[in-house]
Protein backbone atom coordinates (compact mmCIF):
# COMPACT_ATOMS: atom_id res chain seq x y z
CA UNK A 1 0.00 0.00 0.00
CA UNK A 2 1.52 3.41 -0.88
CA UNK A 3 -0.08 5.62 2.17
CA UNK A 4 2.03 3.01 4.38
CA UNK A 5 5.31 4.30 2.85
CA UNK A 6 4.55 7.64 3.66
CA UNK A 7 6.19 8.97 7.00
CA UNK A 8 4.77 12.19 8.93
CA UNK A 9 5.33 15.42 7.54
CA UNK A 10 7.97 17.02 9.66
CA UNK A 11 7.41 19.85 12.05
CA UNK A 12 7.14 23.40 10.26
CA UNK A 13 10.13 25.87 11.49
CA UNK A 14 10.09 29.26 11.66
CA UNK A 15 13.06 31.54 12.22
CA UNK A 16 13.25 35.12 13.03
CA UNK A 17 16.31 36.98 12.93
CA UNK A 18 18.19 40.00 12.02
CA UNK A 19 19.42 40.42 8.40
CA UNK A 20 23.12 39.23 7.77
CA UNK A 21 22.79 37.04 10.97
CA UNK A 22 24.39 33.25 10.78
CA UNK A 23 21.38 30.52 11.19
CA UNK A 24 21.29 27.27 12.35
CA UNK A 25 18.51 24.94 11.00
CA UNK A 26 18.36 20.89 12.92
CA UNK A 27 15.24 18.59 12.62
CA UNK A 28 14.53 16.46 15.19
CA UNK A 29 15.61 12.91 14.07
CA UNK A 30 12.83 10.90 14.64
CA UNK A 31 12.18 8.82 13.27
CA UNK A 32 15.74 7.84 11.69
CA UNK A 33 16.24 8.77 8.10
CA UNK A 34 17.76 11.05 5.78
CA UNK A 35 17.03 14.75 5.70
CA UNK A 36 16.65 16.92 2.26
CA UNK A 37 16.60 20.15 2.07
CA UNK A 38 15.28 21.59 -1.54
CA UNK A 39 14.37 25.35 -2.33
CA UNK A 40 11.06 24.59 -3.41
CA UNK A 41 7.73 22.61 -1.77
CA UNK A 42 7.79 20.82 -5.24
CA UNK A 43 10.35 19.91 -7.56
CA UNK A 44 13.20 22.21 -7.15
CA UNK A 45 16.86 22.02 -6.16
CA UNK A 46 18.18 20.01 -3.56
CA UNK A 47 20.14 23.07 -1.44
CA UNK A 48 21.20 20.53 2.00
CA UNK A 49 21.80 17.28 3.29
CA UNK A 50 21.22 16.18 6.65
CA UNK A 51 19.20 17.10 9.94
CA UNK A 52 21.30 20.21 10.53
CA UNK A 53 22.44 23.22 8.62
CA UNK A 54 24.08 26.28 9.31
CA UNK A 55 23.77 29.14 7.01
CA UNK A 56 26.41 31.69 7.27
CA UNK A 57 24.83 34.59 6.92
CA UNK A 58 20.77 35.23 6.00
CA UNK A 59 19.91 38.72 3.89
CA UNK A 60 16.79 38.06 2.77
CA UNK A 61 13.53 35.77 4.29
CA UNK A 62 13.50 32.78 2.51
CA UNK A 63 11.47 29.50 2.85
CA UNK A 64 13.39 25.69 2.35
CA UNK A 65 11.51 22.61 2.47
CA UNK A 66 12.61 19.44 4.55
CA UNK A 67 11.81 15.84 3.36
CA UNK A 68 12.60 12.93 5.53
CA UNK A 69 13.84 10.24 3.68
CA UNK A 70 14.11 5.92 5.52
CA UNK A 71 16.55 3.92 2.77
CA UNK A 72 14.99 5.73 -0.17
CA UNK A 73 11.99 3.26 0.85
CA UNK A 74 9.39 5.59 3.02
CA UNK A 75 9.47 9.60 2.20
CA UNK A 76 7.32 12.18 4.06
CA UNK A 77 5.82 15.25 2.60
CA UNK A 78 7.96 18.32 2.46
CA UNK A 79 7.29 20.87 5.57
CA UNK A 80 8.25 24.24 5.14
CA UNK A 81 10.86 25.79 6.81
CA UNK A 82 10.68 29.71 6.60
CA UNK A 83 13.63 32.24 7.67
CA UNK A 84 12.52 35.55 8.36
CA UNK A 85 15.32 38.40 7.95
CA UNK A 86 14.21 41.30 9.43
CA UNK A 87 15.62 45.11 8.51
CA UNK A 88 18.44 45.90 10.67
CA UNK A 89 18.59 50.05 10.85
CA UNK A 90 21.10 51.80 9.91
CA UNK A 91 21.20 55.54 11.79
CA UNK A 92 23.58 58.38 11.82
CA UNK A 93 23.71 61.88 13.60
CA UNK A 94 25.49 65.03 11.73
CA UNK A 95 24.58 67.10 14.42
CA UNK A 96 27.32 68.78 16.12
CA UNK A 97 25.80 69.83 19.96
CA UNK A 98 27.52 72.48 22.14
CA UNK A 99 26.77 73.12 25.62
CA UNK A 100 27.98 75.75 27.88
CA UNK A 101 29.84 74.34 30.79
CA UNK A 102 27.67 73.86 33.87
CA UNK A 103 24.71 73.69 31.68
CA UNK A 104 22.61 70.61 30.78
CA UNK A 105 21.98 69.31 27.20
CA UNK A 106 18.86 67.19 26.26
CA UNK A 107 20.31 64.70 23.97
CA UNK A 108 16.64 64.00 22.64
CA UNK A 109 16.93 67.08 20.37
CA UNK A 110 19.30 65.85 18.49
CA UNK A 111 18.06 64.35 14.88
CA UNK A 112 18.49 61.16 13.97
CA UNK A 113 18.11 59.84 10.91
CA UNK A 114 17.51 55.93 10.27
CA UNK A 115 18.26 55.33 6.76
CA UNK A 116 16.01 51.77 6.39
CA UNK A 117 12.82 53.38 7.49
CA UNK A 118 12.36 50.83 10.69
CA UNK A 119 10.12 51.87 13.45
CA UNK A 120 12.20 51.93 16.67
CA UNK A 121 13.02 53.34 20.01
CA UNK A 122 15.96 55.35 20.89
CA UNK A 123 18.00 54.92 24.03
CA UNK A 124 20.95 56.70 24.78
CA UNK A 125 23.89 55.26 26.63
CA UNK A 126 27.40 56.32 28.12
CA UNK A 127 29.44 53.77 26.33
CA UNK A 128 29.63 50.99 23.64
CA UNK A 129 28.85 48.20 23.30
CA UNK A 130 25.41 49.72 24.34
CA UNK A 131 23.53 48.04 26.59
CA UNK A 132 20.58 48.11 29.38
CA UNK A 133 23.67 48.35 31.90
CA UNK A 134 25.04 51.36 30.47
CA UNK A 135 21.66 53.44 29.72
CA UNK A 136 21.82 57.04 30.65
CA UNK A 137 18.96 59.99 30.80
CA UNK A 138 18.99 61.87 27.89
CA UNK A 139 19.50 64.87 29.84
CA UNK A 140 23.69 65.65 30.36
CA UNK A 141 25.64 67.83 31.98
CA UNK A 142 29.25 66.91 30.27
CA UNK A 143 32.08 69.01 31.49
CA UNK A 144 34.01 68.44 28.76
CA UNK A 145 33.76 67.21 25.09
CA UNK A 146 32.21 64.02 25.92
CA UNK A 147 30.69 61.08 23.62
CA UNK A 148 27.64 59.78 23.82
CA UNK A 149 25.90 56.36 22.20
CA UNK A 150 22.37 56.39 20.20
CA UNK A 151 20.85 53.13 20.15
CA UNK A 152 17.75 52.44 17.78
CA UNK A 153 16.32 49.64 18.55
CA UNK A 154 13.08 47.86 16.35
CA UNK A 155 10.19 45.51 17.97
CA UNK A 156 12.19 42.65 16.26
CA UNK A 157 15.03 43.18 18.14
CA UNK A 158 17.58 44.39 15.28
CA UNK A 159 19.42 47.25 16.31
CA UNK A 160 22.16 49.88 15.39
CA UNK A 161 24.19 51.96 17.06
CA UNK A 162 25.95 55.89 16.63
CA UNK A 163 27.84 57.81 18.65
CA UNK A 164 27.72 62.13 18.79
CA UNK A 165 30.56 64.19 20.75
CA UNK A 166 29.01 66.97 22.69
CA UNK A 167 31.60 69.92 23.16
CA UNK A 168 31.73 72.06 25.80
CA UNK A 169 32.19 75.83 25.86
CA UNK A 170 33.73 77.68 28.75
CA UNK A 171 31.04 79.75 30.58
CA UNK A 172 31.55 82.99 29.32
CA UNK A 173 31.93 85.41 31.61
CA UNK A 174 32.16 89.58 31.78
CA UNK A 175 34.56 91.85 32.83
CA UNK A 176 34.76 95.87 33.06
CA UNK A 177 38.18 97.11 32.91
CA UNK A 178 38.87 100.72 33.65
CA UNK A 179 41.29 103.11 32.21
CA UNK A 180 42.15 105.32 35.04
CA UNK A 181 39.23 107.40 36.84
CA UNK A 182 36.25 106.63 35.42
CA UNK A 183 32.84 108.03 36.18
CA UNK A 184 29.56 106.52 36.25
CA UNK A 185 26.05 108.10 36.62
Amino acid sequence: NEDDRQLPVPPPISVSICAGEQVGLSIDVSPFGQYYWFDAAEGGQLVHLGSVWNLPSVTESVTYYVQDSVFNACVSPRAAVTIIANTVPSIFSNDLPLSCRGSSFDLTTLTIEEVNQTSGTVSFHSATPTSSANVISPIVSPEELTSYFIRWETPTGCFDETSVEVAVDAQPTVVIETMGATTIC
